[in-house]
């Protein structure tokens, strides 16, 4: 799929936060005034361009009448949500490597709007451990997470670690940064917070949502990390 631009992008953020606020579409007159653009002309012309490309749907008698059927960042949009890539696997542990967001993958999960009104910069990757049970995280669950490249104490985050530039890890803990150094916290009491240096990690993304994995068959559940 060819990629987008500022416009188009622009374009179709603004349509989601609009759909999801007030359960309608906008007008081409709101689309203008929310992204700043010029005139309705080029709204027209990056819309039509959109619906071409299967981004939107336009009905054309129909007042309001678009509909978005992938996001920005090309995720197809379901009657209740979104379908979001699970983009690999990720610690819950020893670090593992993390694909970057721009992997390609066959394997997505259905988000609904009242787990994340906004799927702007989301994926999901799959626990491998128990280094965060105590946070209701378990291996085998999935977790939805933003990208984001700061935190605040107490969050749970992805996290790279950089102290060895040939086997790049990333793992999910919890984040402080005390005294000019940045804590991992792990939840789990047989296992001990590991000190860093600030230059050392790289945070990725903060956790969202996870969906609990249940072995007996009968399918997930949606918690909110503690």
């Amino acid at each position: 799929m060819n990629a987008l631009d500022e416009h188009e992008r622009s374009i179709l953020r603004f349509i989601e936060r609009y759909q999801n606020k007030f359960g309608r579409s906008p007008s081409y007159e709101e689309i203008r005034q929310g992204t700043g653009m010029s005139s309705k002309d080029h709204v027209y012309r990056d819309v039509k361009a959109l619906a071409e490309r299967k981004y939107l749907k336009r009905e054309r008698a129909i007042s309001r009448g678009l509909t978005l059927l992938r996001t920005a960042d090309g995720y197809p949009v379901t009657p209740n949500g979104y379908s979001i890539p699970i983009l690999g696997a990720i610690a819950a542990g020893n670090p593992i490597p993390l694909p970057e967001g721009n992997s390609t993958t066959s394997d997505w999960i259905e988000i609904t709007r009242g787990m994340i009104p906004d799927a702007e910069d989301v994926f999901a990757v799959r626990v491998r451990g128990n280094s965060m049970i105590d946070a209701l995280v378990n291996d085998g669950d999935t977790v939805v997470m933003r990208k984001q490249e700061s935190a605040r104490n107490g969050e749970l985050v992805a996290v790279r670690l950089k102290k060895d530039p040939t086997n790049v890890g990333v793992t999910l803990k919890r984040f402080f940064r005390r005294n000019g150094h940045v804590w991992l916290q792990p939840e789990n009491p047989t296992l001990e917070a590991k000190k860093y240096n600030a230059n050392e990690v790289e945070i990725q993304g903060q956790v969202l949502c996870v969906i609990r994995h249940i072995p007996n068959g009968k399918g997930t559940r949606p918690l909110r990390p503690r």
